[in-house]
């Protein structure tokens, strides 16, 4: 089952990637394109989104802005055309290792199986 489309996915992770921006305090809804079938509703610190996730069923995401709370206050999913909660509360992390990979061409594919988990990195 198909739940999050590309499109709307990367939406909603550029939405979160600005929101980290230490300049970045509000959201600018100016060229956001109101006509198509993504909904995007500001009200205070808490910006809602939802998207058509699967046939008639809807995907919503409300985010707190607020530095001293979790930032994803609500992630929902329509089943039947009611919305059912399935996290709340949550503070997203992400771990980021620096180093190098072996760019190092063998018949092409251990560019892509290079074992970076193995190689030097802080």
């Amino acid at each position: 089952m198909r739940i999050i489309q590309p499109v709307y996915f990367v939406f909603v992770v550029c939405l979160l990637y600005t929101h980290g921006l230490p300049a970045q305090k509000s959201v600018d809804l100016t060229n956001f394109q109101k006509a198509g079938s993504v909904h995007v509703v500001k009200h205070g610190n808490t910006v809602s989104v939802d998207w058509p996730a699967h046939g008639k069923e809807k995907g919503l995401i409300r985010l707190n802005l607020d530095d001293r709370e979790p930032l994803f206050q609500s992630l929902q999913l329509t089943r039947q055309g009611q919305f059912h909660e399935i996290a709340h509360s949550l503070d997203p992390a992400f771990v980021m290792t620096i180093g190098k990979r072996d760019l190092v061409s063998q018949n092409g594919w251990n560019i892509f199986f290079d074992k970076t988990n193995r190689l030097p990195s802080k």
